[in-house]
Order: structure tokens, then C-alpha cells, then sequence
């Protein structure tokens, strides 16, 4: 239904909005992005080459498409941290530190940097979804319990009333 109303775009923006768990589907596709583009640079692949065939190899769709567009400007002669920049698909730090290892030389370098990060992001929101999931979750067990027992002693007070009048 979002992608017939709003297109692409707007599947993107929700999943990656949904509370607790988009930025990690976020990140999970950034640091496979960059770990994979890490390796087909290692191999001495050309830049549009290696950005396509990181797209071909992709879980999250939505950034493999992305790179499409990636490695058509690269084509055009812009550098990739500028395309990369002019996609919503991609995280601004993923950006920095290619435009770093663009600057640096060391772009190969630079996304192993990016994927660690990401790594590290994953790691530290599962951990705290780890500490937060079980008061979250009696919580809304207590909630539920509430709304069943309002629920069933609504109709008795008002049957009560109704035999007592």
C-alpha cells in the first residue's frame, strides 16, 4: 500500500522510521553495503563495476537499487562519495568516510572502517533491546490484563445496577 501511494521512497522512510528496530535494518544494510563494496574494491574491480555488482549481492533491496543510480553517476565521472550523498539510502557517516578514503587514498580501508561502525551500532541497539524488551513487554502485559479485567467488569457493574433498580 506505501509503495503504490508514496513509491519507493516511502517504504523506505517507514521501515527505516519503525521504534526500535529500523535503524537497525538500516544498518544492517549499510554495513553489508560497505563490507561488500570493501571487498569488490580489494579485487581490483573499476568503481561502477564494484558498486553494481555490490548491488547484485544485497539483502536490502531498496539499497540495491540505490546503487544502481550509484553506479550510473559514477559512470558520469562524479566521485563516489558524491553519489553517494545524493541518495536517501545511504547513511551520512557512511558518506564521511568515503569521502575520507577518497581523499586519503585509502577508500578500500575506509568502508572496512564504515562496516566496523556499523557493526558496533547493531551491537550496542540489540544490546539495549536486549535490557529493554522484558519491562516493555511486562508492560504491555499489564496494560492487556487491565483492558480485559475494565472490560469484563463494566457489563457486571452495569447488570448489577440494572437488577438493583
Amino acid at each position: 500500500l506505501l509503495r503504490l501511494v508514496g513509491g519507493r521512497w516511502m517504504v523506505h522512510r517507514v521501515r527505516s522510521a519503525v521504534p526500535l528496530l529500523g535503524r537497525l535494518w538500516m544498518w544492517s544494510g549499510q554495513r553489508e553495503f560497505a563490507a561488500m563494496l570493501s571487498s569488490f574494491l580489494d579485487l581490483r574491480l573499476p568503481m561502477p563495476s564494484a558498486v553494481a555488482h555490490t548491488g547484485d549481492v544485497l539483502r536490502d533491496r531498496s539499497l540495491a537499487r540505490a546503487c544502481g543510480g550509484v553506479s550510473q553517476r559514477i559512470q558520469q565521472g562524479q566521485p563516489l562519495s558524491q553519489s553517494l550523498a545524493q541518495s536517501i539510502h545511504f547513511d551520512r557517516s557512511l558518506v564521511a568516510l568515503v569521502a575520507w578514503g577518497e581523499s586519503h587514498g585509502l577508500l578500500p580501508e575506509a568502508l572496512r572502517v564504515a562496516a566496523e561502525v556499523f557493526d558496533d551500532r547493531i551491537e550496542q541497539r540489540v544490546s539495549w533491546l536486549r535490557r529493554m524488551l522484558p519491562p516493555l513487554t511486562l508492560i504491555a502485559v499489564a496494560a492487556l490484563a487491565c483492558f480485559v479485567v475494565g472490560g469484563l467488569m463494566i457489563p457486571l457493574v452495569k447488570l448489577i445496577e440494572g437488577l438493583s433498580g
